[in-house]
């Protein structure tokens, strides 16, 4: 059988003590794998014995779905915090294409690792080459 274009196999797991088949297109390894997941969740959440199968998985699909929010939420944070980097430095970057000399560029005082427009490796007091319009050089 195909689904999406990839063959349907036919896996069995055990998970909880019981076993369980499973027809997937996704790989009998990754699948094992995911199952090993859920074991561990499982014998974290409930000793041996303490609650039925079915209530065993619906407690385990739930920390397991907490556990994806709260990941999404650490990824979304993670995703605006680098925005809000890559916007302060694209428009660095465009300050300095703008005055690439410096000329009456505001110095920047900041922390280890900040440093001004004209400050950076090879910055000179010299005055530069002009450049014709649409030049452009790479170094």
């Amino acid at each position: 059988m195909y689904r999406s274009g990839r063959m349907s196999r036919t896996v069995e797991l055990r998970i909880g003590g019981q076993s369980y088949r499973v027809v997937s297109s996704a790989s009998a390894e990754q699948l094992e794998r995911l199952a090993a997941v859920v074991n561990r969740k499982m014998s974290e959440l409930t000793p041996h014995g303490r609650a039925d199968g079915a209530q065993r998985l619906l407690l385990v699909a739930l920390a397991l779905a907490h556990d994806v929010e709260e990941e999404r939420g650490h990824h979304h944070a993670l995703r605006d915090r680098t925005r809000e980097f890559l916007g302060q430095l694209l428009g660095r970057v465009d300050s300095a294409l703008a005055n690439p000399l410096g000329v009456g560029a505001p110095v920047q005082e900041g922390g280890e690792g900040e440093r001004s427009v004209a400050s950076g490796p090879g910055a000179t007091d010299a005055p530069r080459a002009k450049r014709e319009p649409g030049e452009e050089r790479f170094t």
